[in-house]
């Protein structure tokens, strides 16, 4: 999780690659997400032989886990609203692409940097 969230941090200051509209953002992401297939495709290890999965539905996990299924569902509620309408909150409060950027990027690194503290203190 820790290089997911860096990898979003990170990736929230593309956008000052060029324009917005433009194609150079998804050229360089293309780019970057090409270059990371690079260290798997020239591995020399074997993977280990997986198990067969247990298949499961939406009901039977929920009778399962209840109170996670529950919570995911509601934190991806909470992020994807986040993620939709902070970019539009900061274009209505006249925020240059630069500082929309900068703006995305400080909430995922401090939403990671929350999380990893309620970690190490749950974990004492």
């Amino acid at each position: 999780m820790t290089l997911t969230y860096v990898g979003i941090g990170i990736g929230q200051q593309f956008i000052n690659f060029g324009n917005a509209g433009g194609r150079n953002v998804f050229f360089i992401a293309a780019l970057l997400f090409s270059l990371s297939h690079i260290p798997v495709a020239v591995t020399r290890s074997v993977h280990p032989e997986l198990p067969e999965p247990e298949r499961y539905t939406f009901k039977a996990l929920f009778k399962k886990a209840p109170v996670g299924m529950s919570g995911c569902f509601a934190a991806g509620l909470i992020n994807s609203a986040f993620f939709s309408m902070a970019p539009v909150f900061g274009t209505e409060i006249d925020l240059s692409v630069f500082q929309l950027s900068w703006f995305m990027s400080i909430t995922v690194f401090g939403g990671f940097t929350v999380q990893w503290i309620i970690g190490i203190v749950s974990d004492r």
